[in-house]
Parts: structure tokens; sequence; C-alpha cells
């Protein structure tokens, strides 16, 4: 498990915890994925964009496990009411999120969609993890330590991804 630590983080920062909630949304995406697809209740957002009962369920698991985990970090979803930006730039930190990216991969049962959660320190990202439901494939990165991608096909080790811009900043 790696360490990673932040100046003014008000909490104790736990990558493992945060790779388990994008493993949690994997869970509820999947179970969505195997229903018919009659059950999905596709709607479409104010820019037509579609939004799935599985966004919703992993929305929601997302963001019961950061609140409960970090209380005074916000959240910014795709799915969640949005905050204005005069009001989000002024965050020193916030949680961007987007529990489904590829809601129309998703329609189309092609595979190709993932789950987004970043930590962002005014306006950088300093950690993030995409989950891919599909192959169970966890990528992750850290400001100044690189970026990483566990696979179970490889035994669910981290494996160094090469040339990223998270190295060395």
């Amino acid at each position: 498990s790696q360490s990673v630590t932040m100046e003014d983080f008000p909490y104790t920062f736990d990558l493992e915890h945060l790779i388990g909630v994008a493993r949690a949304a994997q869970r509820e995406i999947l179970a969505v994925y195997e229903e018919d697809p009659e059950e999905w209740k596709v709607q479409a957002k104010a820019d037509e964009s579609p939004v799935t009962k599985a966004d919703l369920r992993a929305n929601a698991v997302i963001c019961d496990a950061l609140t409960a985990k970090y209380p005074s970090i916000p959240i910014t979803s795709e799915e969640n009411c949005k905050v204005p930006y005069s009001e989000r730039k002024e965050y020193v930190y916030s949680w961007n999120i987007d529990p489904l990216d590829g809601t129309k991969e998703f329609i189309k049962r092609n595979g190709q969609f993932a789950t987004n959660i970043a930590l962002v320190r005014g306006q950088e990202p300093v950690v993030g993890v995409v989950q891919v439901p599909c192959t169970g494939d966890t990528y992750w990165a850290v400001k100044g330590k690189g970026a990483f991608v566990r696979k179970p096909a490889e035994g669910d080790t981290d494996r160094r991804l090469e040339g990223t811009p998270f190295e060395d900043r």
C-alpha cells in the first residue's frame, strides 16, 4: 500500500480506501449492467446526456463513502446538483467524481466505461483513481509519485506506468 502525505489535507489520506470506494462503485455498476436494459431507467439530464440507475447507485456509494471518511471535503459530481464555479474555485481541496464516465457506452453494452474519482487541491489534481468495471482494472496516480495500474489478471499488484505527467511534480 502506498502512503500519501499532503501538507494541508485535514485528514489522514488512505489510498486503499479510495480504491475500495471505486471498486464498490464498480460492483453497483456491474449489478445494473447484468440486469435487463429495460430496468436501467435511462433518463436525460439537462444537457440531454443520459443517466441510468447505474450512474445514480455508483454516485451514492462514492459520495456516502467519501463524506463518511472526509466530511469537510466538498464533492463535485457529474450526477449531483451543480455548485457554481465562483464557489468551487474557492475550495482548498475537493473531490471531483464521475461515477459512470461513458454512460452512452454503458447503454450500448460495449464495456467502454469507467468510474473516475479525483482529489483536487485548488485547480490541480493530486490523486486520481480510474476503475474499469468490465476488466476490474484500477488505474491510480498521485502527484509526485507517478501513475500505476492494478489488474486482477496480473495478481492485483501495482505496476508503474511510465511517462505520465504525475511523476516528479
